[in-house]
């Protein structure tokens, strides 16, 4: 029966997609019943770190004191050059990271590096990509990893300043959007489906093909 099945596009098509979405829901459960986990361990911490818990990197750091001009209290942020960085070291399970800022000037958006266990270095194989919070900030989705430091790139271009109000670790959100997929799932579970189908058909093809 299901050899019969995978042997029509359409059928086999629907079979994959079904499986991938399957298979992404469970990855969803794991990753609720890791945070529950991790939280109850007290190692899946909530909280915001304010710009002494970072060190910052071709970033200059400007308020009140420095700038009359700037509100007492408010933290601004200019990136010199076009690498600037916010680094966190530390080690904890991460979910979600919002990057709070109110930036001055149009940027090119922000990603997120994070460093895992036995790495000592950030590499461009563990980077997220931030999504708009609709307030100037961004959102970073880990999906959960256990990390031993964190890197956010603010801008790429430099010369931005912002408004620093701080980097929430573990941000809350309601349980259901931990079943929302980032964009980059997205396009597997649109498109990964199709090509496994199309590599399928393309194998059969090839195996029937009378050899000379």
């Amino acid at each position: 029966m299901l050899r019969k099945l995978t042997d029509r596009p359409v059928a086999r098509t629907g079979l994959l997609y079904l499986a991938m979405a399957t298979l992404y829901l469970l990855a969803c459960l794991i990753g609720l019943a890791q945070g529950a986990y991790y939280t109850f361990r007290g190692l899946a911490p909530g909280r915001t770190l304010a710009i002494e818990d970072l060190t910052c990197e071709s970033v200059v750091v400007r308020d009140h004191s420095y700038d009359e001009s700037i509100p007492e209290g408010e933290v601004r942020i200019v990136s010199t050059d076009t690498d600037p960085h916010l680094v966190w070291e530390g080690e904890a399970w991460v979910g979600r990271v919002v990057l709070h800022i109110r930036q001055l000037r149009p940027a090119t958006g922000a990603e997120l590096y994070y460093r895992v266990p036995g790495k000592t270095e950030f590499d461009t194989k563990n980077v997220v990509f931030g999504v708009p919070d609709g307030q100037g900030g961004y959102v970073f989705d880990l999906r959960g990893k256990r990390v031993t430091g964190l890197r956010i790139d603010p801008d790429s271009i430099g010369g931005v300043a912002a408004v620093f109000e701080g980097v929430e670790l573990n941000a809350a959100r309601p349980w259901y959007k931990a079943f929302q997929p980032t964009g980059r799932e997205l396009l597997w579970l649109a498109g990964g489906p199709l090509l496994i189908s199309a590599a399928w058909e393309l194998l059969r093809g090839l195996r029937k093909t009378p050899a000379h």
